[in-house]
């Protein structure tokens, strides 16, 4: 019972393959075909024949009438086979219908597309089969591309540089470049944590498709490998890109959309003193920024996306609201001013303390060289008057010698 099984397996197996197989089983098929039609012709040969007529030669001329049938028949299965091809694929010739059906069928005349620089080398009006209905035929891809191929279900290979062969019901799903990308944002409009809104203009980027790892590390760019991919940061661009009315969007636009998600969720979580004007020095709300788009998150929303972000430059951010920024500036000239008064009047303080100051010890000298004139007179034999004209000639004489003091600092 199992060896019985086991044949009908391959009785079944071979049949599927002789019906569907591809390549070698193509030529096989067109083998069998050439067979039945060579059948046909001895076939027409023995039935048009009388009794005792002998056959002529297959390579003759009195062979042509038994040709004639078994190849129009042959011909004529195949044209308008190929004709249903053209109608249901809305191809623009019949031949294009019969190559399809000769690649598909006999494994013969496979179209061949190229892929260079992430897009289908196609002449602006052509149509190419692998393109239109897919495999099987030849995917040529160059050097810094990739392609992504699905069947009906589910996606069936990732292709990199080279030449490769597409099975029957395969379509080129998607195509990507693995050199690095740089993306460009004009303007940005978002709103702060306090209610303003502000725009955010000139933002750079540069982004490539994601690499796989290799021994625990990305995969890094050699002279030998110089473009290296992961088959699911392939898939992951294909497959996880939003969609909008009008369709699926772009993968650069997908990036686009990513990094300005990141920056205005930045903005509406900060108040526009943070973001411009921070009041510690420490604060360096740029930094902060760019350190999110590298940090496990930020990585992690483009790993989605199949992407991986090299660098990011934010740009500038300008207020909307005119009357905004004057009060701003107005609140900061208010700030400025006040700071520059209370610094000013500390400065006058100290001025008149020293003032103050050199009075007193200007009076101090007074006092003190009229007592030592005192002392160098002999008062016990003087009298009150004779004490009042020294005191009074004293006083004169030192603030005669400080107001020269005076003019002569002042000089210097």
């Amino acid at each position: 019972m199992k060896k019985y099984t086991e044949r009908s397996w391959l009785i079944k197996a071979f049949i599927e393959r002789i019906l569907t197989g591809q390549r070698i089983w193509g030529y096989l098929r067109f083998t069998i075909i050439l067979c039945i039609t060579a059948m046909l012709f001895n076939l027409s040969r023995v039935l048009f024949l009388a009794p005792n007529e002998v056959p002529p030669p297959i390579f003759s001329i009195e062979s042509i009438r038994y040709w004639i049938m078994p190849i129009a028949a042959l011909f004529g299965a195949l044209l308008v086979t190929a004709n249903y091809l053209r109608d249901i694929y809305e191809l623009p010739k019949v031949t294009m219908g019969l190559q399809h059906l000769s690649a598909s069928t006999f494994s013969i005349w496979l179209p061949v597309l190229k892929v260079q620089d992430g897009k289908k080398s196609l002449k602006e009006g052509e149509v190419n089969l692998l393109d239109v209905v897919g495999g099987p035929g030849y995917l040529s891809i160059a050097d810094g591309s990739v392609a992504l191929l699905e069947r009906l279900s589910a996606a069936s290979n990732v292709y990199g540089a080279g030449k490769h062969y597409m099975m029957q019901l395969e379509t080129i799903r998607e195509t990507a470049i693995l050199a690095d990308l740089h993306g460009f944002i004009e303007v940005l409009t978002s709103t702060t944590k306090d209610g303003i809104q502000v725009k955010i203009r000139d933002i750079h980027y540069r982004f490539r498709l994601r690499a796989g790892k290799q021994l625990g590390d990305y995969t890094k760019r050699t002279p030998a490998h110089p473009y290296p991919y992961s088959i699911q940061a392939v898939r992951n661009m294909a497959y996880n890109r939003p969609v909008q009315v009008s369709g699926l969007i772009p993968w650069t636009e997908a990036v686009q959309s990513a990094v300005s998600s990141i920056i205005t969720d930045y903005i509406s979580r900060h108040q526009i003193d943070y973001l411009t004007a921070p009041r510690s020095t420490d604060i360096d709300s740029r930094d902060d920024l760019k350190k999110i788009f590298f940090s496990p998150v930020g990585r992690n929303r483009f790993q989605q996306l199949g992407a991986e972000l090299l660098w990011v430059d934010i740009g500038h951010i300008e207020i909307l609201d005119e009357l905004i920024s004057d009060q701003r500036i107005e609140t900061w000239q208010a700030k400025w001013t006040g700071e520059a008064n209370v610094i000013r009047a500390s400065g006058e303080a100290h001025r008149l303390a020293y003032q103050e100051l050199g009075r007193a010890e200007a009076q101090a000298d007074l006092i003190k060289a009229i007592v030592d004139a005192f002392k160098k007179e002999n008062l016990t034999l003087t009298t009150t008057e004779y004490m009042r004209d020294i005191f009074l000639i004293r006083t004169t004489q030192i603030l005669e010698a400080l107001a020269e003091q005076t003019d002569d600092q002042e000089a210097q």
